[in-house]
């Protein structure tokens, strides 16, 4: 789980720099419009993209929506702090 490393980099990244800590703001709010439910745009894509990158299945397992939007909503909450 690299969620809480994310969230120190992001942090750090904002500080560094004006015009990046604008640009990760938009990053947040579009990531937040595309994975704002299990069954958003970002949400299937991402689901679609693993499944065509892994048809016969993967180490991992499958990875369905559900999942994917729970992994993004706790990166963007870690990030939101």
């Amino acid at each position: 789980n690299a969620h809480e490393e994310l969230g120190t980099v992001f942090k750090s990244m904002q500080r560094l720099s004006p015009s990046r800590a604008k640009w990760l703001r938009d990053y947040q709010h579009e990531a937040a419009r595309l994975f704002h439910s299990a069954t958003s745009e970002g949400t299937t894509a991402a689901a679609r993209v693993y499944r065509d990158a892994y048809p016969d299945g993967s180490a991992s397992g499958e990875i369905t929506p559900e999942m994917i939007y729970r992994s993004v909503q706790q990166m963007l909450a870690i990030l939101s702090h």
